[in-house]
């Protein structure tokens, strides 16, 4: 009778390491009569949040940075929602020199 190999056990589930996604803000800006640039930049997990709602509130975000508003931080700081960035004050600038924002994928 002829031997046969044993049959391997099931494949286990493939480990998939969760994907975050972070909304980064940059932006240039001064603040007062002085003329000195200061830079702010922050950042929101986004994980949650459809493609669409993503973009709206993104949207939502640089639009409020152009009207002259930046959200009170110290640098860098990683906001947990959408919600708990727009809890913060927003603090009046004087001019947006230049801005930079966008949604970035981290494994």
């Amino acid at each position: 009778m002829p031997r046969f190999r044993p049959i391997p056990p099931p494949l286990g589930r493939p480990r998939v390491t969760p994907v975050r996604a972070y909304a980064r803000f940059y932006a240039q800006y001064k603040k007062d009569l002085s003329g000195i640039p200061h830079r702010a930049s922050y950042q929101v997990t986004v994980d949650r949040y459809s493609p669409r709602m993503k973009y709206h509130w993104v949207a939502v975000t640089c639009q409020r940075m152009k009207k002259g508003y930046i959200p009170q931080h110290y640098s860098g700081q990683v906001f947990g929602s959408f919600s708990e960035l727009f809890s913060v004050p927003w603090i009046r600038i004087r001019k947006l020199i230049k801005y930079t924002a966008g949604v970035e994928y981290v494994r």
